[in-house]
């Protein structure tokens, strides 16, 4: 079903697709070697089986708490061992049936019920049951204190907006979230403030990957700030992470490798592997070596020019479609960039088709705005920033700062598909700053959750991107102006609330390209890529499914 389900009293997932945004290509192979993990294998037979299978990561996580996850390395871990009550078809956008078999929504839009899955346990032993997603939502809609920081809590405050309690003065004043309540085992209702239909795809995310009560109120979830540095002394997530999946913790050796292992008690299809290994490897070169040398068995985001090179060697290549936006923000708050002009000059003073060229791989897309073209909003009337450095240079001029100095930040120990390299197109955009006459101070920071909070707050100039966590605009809208963590407007942030909760699919849409337009007016920076990644396997390897949100099992996986 669409997001017209609201004018219907019940609907059931397993009927039809759940939202609007479902991107079509995803039905197709990728290229030639994708077409090995195009579709989803069937349960595999004894002589299938691997022992064990070791993927490498550019970084090791902090957490395995999916509440407080932001990084695509963590994800793909937390895609093993959480499930959720809706999910993505497999290699597609489309929402089917989950931990839930079924929901219906109310014809107000405001009360969703759950049919929950019978004969679904934790990795605990505990029952899965409805208390046990209330218990889910309720954690969340009461998180306090540094809980609720932005950084932190992203995906609950972009989905739901506030808590239980505004402990902040950050925090959201209001919520879409009202209560849970488990009528019965296997029954759960959901009730909201006000209509949303970006809801259902939302809840296919791994952030509301479904965690055991239990566990949680045995080893804690607690979280501490220091400075700008998180560190969570409560044992959930860092020793005793817990959900429904098909794989289970098993050990973390820090600066080492981390361990799943199949869980045999699992309600579906029994995972191929028998003992998943994560093992960081920060450097993009090495964990090629890696691969080669036969350390690991596959990793993600291959660099652009490795990846004919892969391909001919023999190895598994599987490309992942271009669900980001790469972009070049600016922050508006301080002078010179609080002034219009100079961020729209600026907008004109930067080569992205050349950056794009140089740095990319084919197949990636030259990004107009902060959506990408796949999702329904996308406006393909909207003109974007031309390159033009004598138009900069004058603009530059008739706002007062012909030769501006701005202080350029770029993340380091970071490797994503929307910027493979950040350190040469933060030089490629350097030199094309510094041919209008602006004076660039380079500043390189770690990546961090920091490094994403203070780019939007204190970076006058920074790079970064936004990877689609769920097929709809509000997803990548919301998260950067409904917040405020970039140049908005009263309009902007009142037109991002009115689009989430029309249920008319033509009218929603129509509103998203009208406020894509007024965003791009505003200039609060430059989206220059829209790029697709590629994972890299030893020979041999099958049952591999790209999904366009990098929301992958490894549990088809098998030789």
């Amino acid at each position: 079903m669409t997001f017209s389900h609201f004018a219907r009293r019940t609907t059931t997932i397993g009927l039809a697709t759940m939202l609007a945004g479902a991107l079509v290509a995803c039905d197709k192979p990728a290229g030639p070697s994708a077409s090995t993990a195009a579709a989803p294998a069937a349960p595999a037979a004894a002589d299938k089986s691997i022992p064990t299978f070791v993927f490498g990561l550019a970084n090791e996580p902090r957490t395995l708490d999916p509440a407080y996850v932001y990084d695509g390395d963590t994800l793909r871990i937390l895609d093993q061992i959480y499930e959720t009550l809706v999910q993505l078809k497999p290699g597609t956008a489309e929402v089917v049936p989950g931990l839930a078999s079924a929901h219906t929504v109310s014809e107000d839009g405001k009360t969703y019920r759950f049919t929950l899955r019978d004969g679904v346990t934790f990795h605990d032993g505990t029952p899965f049951n409805a208390a046990a997603v209330c218990f889910n939502f309720d954690r969340l809609y009461n998180f306090k204190n540094v809980q609720q920081t932005l950084s932190l809590s992203t995906f609950w405050q972009n989905v739901f907006g506030g808590f239980a309690t505004q402990d902040l003065p950050s925090s959201p004043k209001s919520s879409l979230y009202a209560s849970c309540e488990a009528p019965d085992e296997k029954t759960a209702v959901v009730h909201l403030t006000k209509p949303s239909s970006a809801l259902i795809p939302a809840l296919a995310s791994r952030y509301f990957g479904i965690v055991s009560p239990a566990a949680i109120k045995q080893y804690g979830d607690s979280v501490e700030i220091s400075g700008a540095s998180f560190s969570f002394p409560g044992k959930f997530g860092t020793e005793h992470p817990t959900g429904t999946g098909p794989f289970k913790f098993d050990k973390w050796q820090r600066g080492d490798k981390l361990v799943l292992a199949r869980n045999d008690a699992y309600w579906g299809n029994k995972a191929s592997i028998q003992s998943l290994i994560f093992k960081a490897i920060p450097d993009g070169p090495a964990r090629r070596q890696a691969l080669e040398s036969g350390e690991i068995d596959g990793y993600d985001a291959a660099a652009p020019q490795d990846v004919e090179a892969l391909r001919g060697e023999g190895y598994l290549v599987v490309e992942r479609p271009g669900y980001n936006v790469g972009y070049l923000g600016f922050q508006n708050k301080t002078p010179p960039l609080d002034n219009l002009k100079v961020r729209q000059a600026l907008s004109h003073a930067v080569n992205r088709e050349a950056l794009v060229r140089s740095q990319y791989p084919a197949g990636a897309k030259l990004a107009t705005q902060f959506l990408t073209s796949d999702v329904p909003g996308f406006n393909p009337d909207l003109k974007s920033y031309s390159y033009d450095p004598e138009l900069a240079r004058k603009m530059l001029a008739e706002a007062g700062h012909p030769n501006p100095t701005i202080e350029f930040w770029y993340p380091t120990g970071v490797s994503r598909a929307y910027m493979p390299d950040p350190k040469a197109i933060m030089e490629a955009y350097k030199a094309d700053l510094e041919k209008v006459g602006v004076n660039v101070v380079v500043k390189a920071v770690p990546w961090t959750p920091e490094y994403v909070a203070g780019s939007q707050g204190k970076a006058p100039i920074y790079i970064v991107g936004r990877l689609g966590t769920y097929a709809d605009a509000s997803d990548f809208l919301d998260s950067l102006f409904i917040n405020g963590r970039m140049a908005t407007s009263p309009e902007i942030i009142a037109g991002l609330a009115a689009a989430r909760t029309e249920v008319n699919l033509e009218k929603r849409a129509e509103q998203y390209r009208k406020i894509n337009a007024e965003i791009m007016e505003l200039a609060p920076g430059v989206p220059f890529v829209s790029a697709p990644t590629h994972l890299v396997f030893k020979a041999g390897t099958k049952g591999f499914v790209a999904s366009p949100i990098a929301q992958e099992s490894m549990a088809s996986v098998h030789h």
